[in-house]
């Protein structure tokens, strides 16, 4: 008995098995979404033994439904697995911390290995409040650089999409300005439902984009921006991401806390600004060296500006392009707007 139920957990382990256990589009085994890495990590340790048991024992073939499988293929499917977790994933980024030139530096748990006072940049008791569909939800980081935050333990796929946007060197002027036009563009393009759009030009740039023209939204997408501000006043030139998500929302389980509702995240969308301050030219008592200065800055500052806007054409580009192509993965479509949340820096 004990030898079939371990060839049948064999068998639910290769991928080319009829029983084969559902795999994300990386080919990682995904089995439950509390424990990502855990299912994948121990099912390689048994594939590489029961390998090496089949090796020892003169086994030659394991059979699965009527198909023969070798302890080569064990193997196979122990060292992707391995190869996942190190860096061989869509994300290219490892799952050991420490391993690689790209991993996780602000883990979710701290672990016994990580001294208690590292700020691990997360509030401990929120994180259990996490769904894994998009791994960790924007409003619960903890650090100017958010993208060391966005792969908890490393898992670089689910079910959500995300979309990295070109980072942008901005001033703080130039905030809300690049801001609105970005976000009303992935509204504009992820807002399936009937609207009213309007044109609207950008203040600083020869720039159009569209609006849905939804009052309610108009207000959401300002007041964020204005925290955003904030934000930036007090950690002045630093780069620093704004986090769009879209989600889901499914009714839990019931328990002896009454009924919840869990977000699932389906796409999210990473704004990376770099704010600068202005360039500051020294002092000159000298009427012609303040006009060469002058001269000067406003041929620095219209340069600098002609770049950026470029470097938005592109970043609207790319919204465009991710949007057409990525459609799969989104829900039934709502009346109006779909359920999202607009995610900035923490002010602590």
């Amino acid at each position: 008995m004990y030898k079939q139920t371990a060839d049948a957990v064999m068998c639910i382990l290769l991928p080319d098995s009829e029983t084969a256990a559902f795999r994300t589009k990386g080919g990682l085994l995904y089995v439950d979404e509390w424990n990502s890495l855990q299912h994948p990590v121990a099912s390689a340790f048994l594939a590489a033994v029961y390998s090496d048991y089949m090796q020892s024992s003169r086994k030659t073939e394991l059979s699965c439904s009527g198909q023969g499988f070798s302890p080569s293929d064990l193997r196979k499917f122990a060292k992707s697995q391995a190869d996942y977790l190190l860096g061989s994933n869509p994300m290219k980024i490892s799952c050991l911390v420490g391993y690689g030139d790209r991993y996780p530096e602000r883990v979710h748990h701290r672990g016994t290995s990580i001294p208690e006072d590292v700020d691990t940049g997360m509030d401990l008791i929120e994180s259990y409040e996490i769904p894994m569909d998009c791994l960790i939800p924007c409003k619960f980081w903890r650090n100017s650089n958010m993208r060391l935050l966005i792969r908890r333990f490393g898992v670089a796929e689910m079910n959500c999409e995300t979309c990295q946007l070109k980072e942008l060197e901005l001033e703080p002027r130039e905030i809300k300005d690049v801001l609105r036009c970005i976000l009303h563009t992935i509204f504009f393009h992820r807002t399936l439902s009937l609207v009213r759009p309007k044109d609207v030009d950008c203040d600083f740039f020869e720039i159009t984009y569209v609006q849905c023209g939804l009052p309610e939204l108009e207000k959401e997408v300002d007041e964020k921006i204005n925290q955003f501000v904030a934000w930036v006043e007090k950690h002045p030139n630093r780069s620093s991401q704004v986090c769009l998500s879209f989600f889901d929302e499914k009714n839990k389980l019931p328990s002896w806390f009454g009924n919840k509702t869990e977000r699932i995240y389906w796409e999210q969308w990473f704004i990376n600004l770099h704010v600068i301050s202005p360039k500051r030219h020294g002092k000159s008592h000298s009427s012609k060296a303040l006009t060469n200065i002058g001269g000067q800055a406003l041929e620095e500052s219209s340069s600098r500006r002609a770049a950026l806007e470029s470097s938005i054409h592109e970043v609207l580009f790319q919204i465009i392009n991710f949007a057409n192509e990525k459609k799969d993965h989104i829900p039934p479509i709502p009346d109006r707007i779909f359920n999202h949340e607009i995610s900035i820096p923490s002010t602590n």
